[in-house]
């Protein structure tokens, strides 16, 4: 999904396919689902959110009945269980010690501090 802009500035929600050509990654448009700000405002965002996590198996996303921004998360065992492991091994310094010559930054895209 994307946003998109017309002449006037209006904001557009896109649901887009990615693809390579020549080796080049593009977006097609799939199909445009209306203006950000009115779907926004009907709350057409959030059931749009409910109906795809249905189709989800990795995942299950949890919305308050109204439109709110504040959610709230909980930890499963699974990622508490992974969180333990990766604060006791210290796997997070060991990784950025091993990726310190690559142009990499580990770190930025994890959740914990080496």
């Amino acid at each position: 999904m994307r946003e998109s802009r017309n002449r006037v500035k209006n904001k557009y929600l896109q649901i887009v396919e990615n693809y390579r050509e020549n080796k080049k990654s593009k977006q097609r448009v799939i199909a445009t689902l209306g203006r950000l700000d009115k779907m926004r405002n009907k709350g057409e965002i959030d059931l749009l959110i409910r109906s795809f996590s249905r189709f989800s198996r990795k995942s299950v996303l949890l919305l308050p009945s109204q439109s709110d921004p504040c959610v709230q998360v909980k930890k499963n065992g699974s990622s508490l269980i992974f969180e333990r492991l990766w604060q006791e091994t210290g796997i997070a310094s060991i990784l950025k010690n091993l990726l310190s010559e690559r142009k990499f930054d580990f770190l930025k895209y994890s959740s914990h501090e080496a």
